[in-house]
């Protein structure tokens, strides 16, 4: 058991952070007692009078004196303490509508409720398409703003349709958000420039799982969730304690739709189409949304969501690699791939939120979500390696192959992600008290199946020239067998991959919140939360080799015959050259599909591999689980112009994983005994997480903002699970440590906040992230004893393992602009625009030895531009978004960095409102096909050049 002492890291975290709240309590309490004699309250409900819609974030304050303030909730709902008998006048103020005034009269002790209807010309003067879509802006900008710490919210319609229901492509248009993309598609975000792994997604708070077979990390997959339920998004980047701690980057948050956001019947709907001229196909899409109030007294509200959409990205991409390259000397090409993937992408999701109010002061929800993806992929690949042969580069441009290794690879994938979340809770509203609860359970299940055929034959020469097409080469075959006749292959590998994966996350919360009616305005909140998490996978992969007749794969040695025929499976039906016709030389390709047929009709001329299979079923299954107890008191009190928020939250985290055992004592002839040994490791730690958030307007719709927070970043599941690798020959033991601890980090925020007529925020805001305990690898001696974790075994062996340290330090930048600009005369009234920009500086160390300037997965650049016109029925938009260089892999041999080049990508929109019920859009997405670029080292050496060309959307859409 670890023992405390003053010494202790933690305990200093703890002393300074319970030394903190101490204090800001100190402050408080005086100002709790002075209790204001002859008050009572004003409760009521904050609605948009032309809309019908209830507001969120409106800014409601007592005239005859300013301290007495809140904000609306959700539903519209406010609650103002410690208000002074007699006639009063409430004042509410709404982004884009006109401030409100209404009378009330309270009596002392008792409690007075009202209904505030606000609206603003623009409702009478424009379209239904203008009123919509500007009402989803103000009620984003209006929850920033009444926001007690540093955050953005955008509305989901905030920058046009989103025709492909991926989250992903919407969030990389926010200020400080960059994105992870795969097959062309955003599928993981960053934060600040902080991988996905250091961030957090919940859906209304609560954590949603997303298994997936790439591995077990932490980062959520975005693109797995529809669009349909989600009405905006919340990106927190500096945590209060009522918040989970593990978000260093930042936390984002999807606010699903509710049915008293409305007081009315609202159906909305999209039909549509998306296209690709590149490959003449097109696929179909579609979405609705139904929210409605039910009873003579409006009690119970229901949201029914829905959507499919299938889209395709179709990827053309030359890939290389380099042997051993230095900065100085020309490095030769000793490995290239060309590729062309047919790619398909099916999103559904459904879900269902119903809301019952059990009377004025209490409320009841049930949630339901359910989103199912799925990835089709064929792959069409050759490989060119040098392999046995030569490859000699005179000038870095041109490279020479001689005798090298002709290579088909076939592929074909479906992965599928299928997700459900069920959440129920409520709020209750007793004797000053406010007090919501809820609990979950969101399991996921991912499936991937894979058939692949690879054939390679030795004795190919060919020159590649890179002169004049830097990322497509042009490539030439100067000698060697023919790649299009068969004969000359032999079948290395036919592989049937079965992958499986599971996340499940549990949770249950519940949050107390009291407000005292004091000389200086306060409230006091705390809660508890629990969230148990395990993730599973389970991986199984056959291997085949096509041997013939005769039994062997390929010629036979001894009498140069090869009888496989492996010219009779010939030609898939793929009629697309590699590289969009950039390399005309291929006739065929091999019908892949065929080979893994004949397998169960003729398997006679196959040999099956039974010890690899047996080894690949075994080395890559485990499992981690991670319970994590929290609770957390915070405090806020106003003292005039300024609010200060404080507090401090504690987790305590138990950890235990299961993983493979190979011990190279067994021969690969028993791969039972080799790889079928399983480990278990057990561990746990506590984190305190203090934080102070300053609030100060010292001009009306001008804020200042300062946070000093903490946060942690947890090891990947990956890491918890403690795979071994025992190898005697070797004398070395590789063990994933289960009792890796999280890197911790600490935030420093100032920013300024300046709200604009009628709908529109100016910000900018620098920040400052101590990082510290990275995760990196290390090698250790295995000490003698019974307790040496191997029941005394292996003294003396190498010992590679991950452990915790390091460093980095994270400055960053921050602007962020929107505006629509309707208060301009006439025509010149529709324009609207938004900006925003984030820049990077980063140092630190991988190693805990080594620091350098440049940190892995960081985007130092990120920012985006746009410009719309909303005008009666028209609404154009066009979007561009940039990421600059980046480096994704390090090294210790800088010229062995791979960096990801600058990526600037355009999008155009165009919709005509006939009438509320009808309207027409079309979407271009990547109008210039921008290209996706990884070199190493230096920018004249790119190893993985792609591109996806450009996706039309069309259809109808309108609401009801």
């Amino acid at each position: 058991m670890k023992t405390l002492s003053l010494s202790s890291s933690w305990f200093r975290r703890a002393l300074g952070g319970v030394g903190l709240l101490v204090g800001f309590l100190g402050v408080v309490a005086p100002a709790a007692l002075a209790q204001r004699a002859g008050t009572g309250v004003i409760t009521g409900q904050v609605v948009n009078e032309t809309t019908r819609t209830a507001l969120t974030g409106a800014a409601v304050t007592l005239e005859s004196d300013p301290r007495v303030r809140a904000f609306s909730e959700d539903d519209g709902s406010f609650r103002l303490e410690g208000v002074p008998a007699g006639e009063q006048t409430v004042v509410v103020d709404y982004t884009g509508l006109d401030a409100g005034r209404v009378r009330a009269s309270v009596t002392a002790g008792g409690t007075t409720a009202i209904v505030v209807r606000l609206t603003a010309g623009i409702y009478r003067l424009q379209a239904f398409e203008v009123s919509s879509v500007r009402e989803g802006q103000a009620a984003a900008i209006s929850s920033q703003r009444a926001a007690d710490n540093i955050k953005t919210s955008v509305s989901t319609d905030a920058f046009g349709n989103v025709a492909d229901s991926n989250l992903g492509n919407l969030l990389v248009k926010m200020s400080g958000i960059g994105g992870e993309r795969d097959e062309g598609d955003v599928f993981q975000v960053s934060v600040r420039g902080m991988s996905a792994d250091l961030n957090s997604v919940t859906v209304d708070g609560t954590r949603l799982s997303g298994a997936t077979t790439r591995g077990s990390g932490r980062a959520f997959e975005i693109d797995k969730v529809s669009t349909s339920s989600i009405e905006a998004i919340e990106v927190v980047k500096a945590a209060t304690p009522d918040m989970d701690g593990d978000s260093i980057g930042g936390s984002i948050n999807l606010k699903t739709k509710s049915s008293f956001d409305r007081t009315g019947r609202v159906f909305d709907y999209t039909v549509g189409l998306n296209a690709y001229a590149q490959r003449g196909t097109s696929y179909p899409s579609a979405s609705f949304s139904y929210s409605d109030v039910y009873g003579a007294d409006r009690r119970l509200g229901v949201v029914v969501s829905g959507s499919f959409n299938r889209t395709s990205g179709p990827r053309s991409a030359f890939r290389a690699g380099f042997t051993n390259p230095t900065f100085t000397a020309p490095a030769p090409m000793t490995d290239f791939q060309l590729a062309e993937d047919e790619i398909r992408l099916d999103r559904s999701g459904a879900s269902v939120k119903l809301e019952y109010k059990l009377n004025a002061a209490a409320s009841v929800f049930l949630a339901v979500m359910y989103n199912n993806f799925r990835d089709i992929m064929d792959q069409h690949k050759q490989r060119i390696r040098r392999n046995n042969g030569t490859a000699v580069s005179t000038d870095d441009v041109i490279t020479t192959m001689t005798n090298g290794q002709f290579e088909y690879e076939m592929e074909s994938r479906v992965r599928t992600v299928k997700t459900l979340r069920v959440q129920a809770g409520g709020k209750l509203a007793w004797r000053g008290f406010q007090v919501d609860y809820d609990g979950s359970v969101a399991p996921s299940t991912g499936f991937e199946k894979r058939q692949d055929l690879i054939m390679r034959g030795d004795g190919v020469n060919y020159v590649v020239d890179r002169t004049n097409r830097l990322h497509f080469p042009r490539i030439t075959r100067t000698g060697g067998f023919d790649p299009s006749n068969y004969d000359n292959f032999a079948t290395q590998s036919i592989n049937r991959k079965d992958f499986h994966a599971d996340d499940e996350i549990s949770s249950a919360q519940l949050n107390v919140k009291r407000a005292f009616a004091t000389a200086l305005p306060t409230y006091l909140k705390g809660g508890v939360r629990y969230r148990f998490q395990e993730k599973k996978q389970d991986r199984a992969q056959d291997v085949w080799t096509y041997v013939g007749r005769d039994g062997v794969a390929g010629r036979v040695a001894a009498t140069g015959v090869n009888d496989d025929n492996l010219n009779r499976f010939r030609d898939d039906g793929h009629r697309y050259l590699p590289i969009n016709g950039f390399y005309s030389e291929l006739a065929a390709w091999p019908d892949w599909r065929a080979v893994h047929r004949e397998i169960v009709t003729n398997p006679s001329v196959f040999l099956y591999n039974r010890n690899s299979s047996v080894q690949n079923e075994l080395v890559n299954d485990g499992k981690a689980s991670e319970g994590v107890s929290a609770g957390y008191l915070q405090g806020n009190v106003k003292l005039g112009k300024l609010s200060v928020l404080a507090g401090a939250r504690m987790e305590n985290t138990r950890v235990s994983g299961t993983g493979p055992l190979t011990d190279t004592r067994f021969p690969t002839t028993q791969p039972e005994q080799r790889f079928g040994g399983k480990i278990t490791r057990k561990s746990s730690y506590t984190d305190l997480f203090p934080s102070v958030h300053l609030r100060y307007e010292p001009l009306r719709d001008t804020l200042i903002r300062a946070s000093v927070s903490t946060g942690i970043g947890r090891p990947s599941f990956n890491d918890l699970m403690p795979i071994t690798t025992i190898n005697t020959a070797a004398n070395s033991i590789t063990q994933n440590n289960a009792g890796l601890k999280p890197q911790r980090s600490t935030g420093f925020d100032l920013s300024i906040e300046r709200y604009l007529k009628p709908i529109g925020v100016l910000s900018v805001g620098v920040f400052q992230k101590e990082i510290k305990d990275y995760i990196f690898s290390v090698r250790n001696t295995v000490p003698g004893g019974a307790n040496n974790g191997f029941d005394g075994l292996y003294e003396g062996f190498d010992y590679n393992t991950k452990t915790n340290g390091g460093w980095a330090r994270v400055k960053g930048f921050e602007a962020n602009y929107q505006q629509q600009f309707s208060f301009l005369p006439g025509w010149l009234g529709g324009f609207g625009a938004f900006a925003n920009y984030t820049r990077l500086v980063t140092r630190g160390t991988f190693t805990g030895t080594v620091i350098v300037d440049k940190l892995s997965n960081f985007t130092p650049i990120a920012s985006n531009v746009g410009l719309s016109y909303i005008r009666s029925k028209l609404t154009l938009r066009g979007q561009l978004n940039y990421v600059g260089e980046r480096l994704v892999s390090y090294n210790a041999l800088p010229a062995l960095w791979q960096f990801q080049e600058q990526r600037s990508t355009v999008d155009v929109s165009a919709k005509y409102q006939l009438n509320p019920r009808l309207g027409l859009f079309i979407d271009a997405f990547n109008v210039f096909n921008e290209k996706n670029f990884i070199y190493q080292g230096l920018g004249t050496r790119p190893v993985n050049s792609q591109y996806y060309g450009t996706r039309l959307s069309g259809g109808i859409t309108g609401r009801f």
